[in-house]
């Protein structure tokens, strides 16, 4: 599910947010700073984790679980969630 990519830097839409650069990657994801694609939108940025084909909907699902139980102030809240992608606050 990787947008195209040209040195870290991106111009794809996905799941209303504009990327706008990878900022890390790993076995089961890849992880971008995005921003909201609608014209007025709150201009707040976002971190999506697109995850790897392969990855189970059981495994991400436990992933968002895990997220939301351990709600704090040192815990980035959950935004938005996609087919595929997690969406939360960019610190």
């Amino acid at each position: 599910m990787s947008p195209g990519n040209r040195g870290g830097v991106t111009d794809d839409t996905v799941a209303g947010y504009r990327l706008v650069r990878r900022l890390g990657e790993g076995p089961r994801a890849e992880v971008y700073l995005g921003y909201p694609a609608r014209q007025g939108a709150e201009p707040r940025a976002v971190a999506l984790k697109l995850y790897r084909e392969g990855v189970s909907d059981e495994s991400i699902m436990g992933e968002v679980e895990a997220l939301s139980r351990a709600a704090g102030p040192h815990v980035l809240p959950l935004v938005d969630l996609a087919s595929g992608i997690l969406i939360v606050e960019r610190l």
